[in-house]
């Protein structure tokens, strides 16, 4: 219920974004602590690997811990037990920094990728897990409101790479930038 009404807020041009500035390793560990027992329950081999440089990124930090959250939790429901899920971060360039999600799940179909952001997408479900839809939506939505982007490489049964690339600074006045 909360994804839909994040979705029609942003729709609506109504959310404000909450920009703080945010150690990234701190970051990671949050998402890390909220999803550590559901990969250990899933039998996943977590990894958490952030660069010496990564230092601080101005956001709104409980929309990209939503964001990294549902790529985090994405990955453990599509990856088979005794897989690995590696959570990365790095700088890249000097005013931009990368998040990257990395799993080696059950991985996505060329044909599927295009449409795994379009709202209320839920793929053909390999693995036999379907939900509503809306994750990867919002994680695009919540990404393109920091003015970042997000790519996704995936291969059927290597698995899939999710890379998101954000500005380090924001405005201060930052509001709704039209995502959909």
């Amino acid at each position: 219920i909360d994804n839909i009404l994040d979705l029609a807020v942003i729709e609506a041009g109504a959310m404000s974004l909450d920009i703080v500035e945010v150690p990234i390793e701190a970051l990671l560990d949050d998402v890390l602590a909220l999803s550590r027992e559901q990969a250990r329950k899933a039998g996943l081999e977590v990894l958490v690997k952030t660069a010496d440089n990564c230092g601080t990124i101005e956001c709104d930090q409980r929309r990209l811990k939503q964001a990294i959250y549902n790529l985090v939790t994405n990955a453990i429901k599509f990856t088979p037990r005794g897989g690995r899920l590696t959570l990365l971060a790095r700088p890249a360039g000097e005013d931009e920094v990368e998040i990257i999600v990395r799993d080696t799940g059950i991985g996505i179909d060329e044909k599927e990728r295009v449409a795994v952001f379009e709202k209320f997408y839920t793929g053909s479900s390999a693995s036999g897990r379907k939900g509503v839809g809306l994750g990867l939506s919002l994680v695009q939505s919540f990404i393109e409101l920091h003015r970042g982007r997000i790519a996704l490489v995936s291969r059927p049964n290597e698995g899939t790479t999710v890379t998101c690339t954000l500005p380090r600074r924001q405005a201060r006045d930052a509001r709704l930038r039209q995502a959909i």
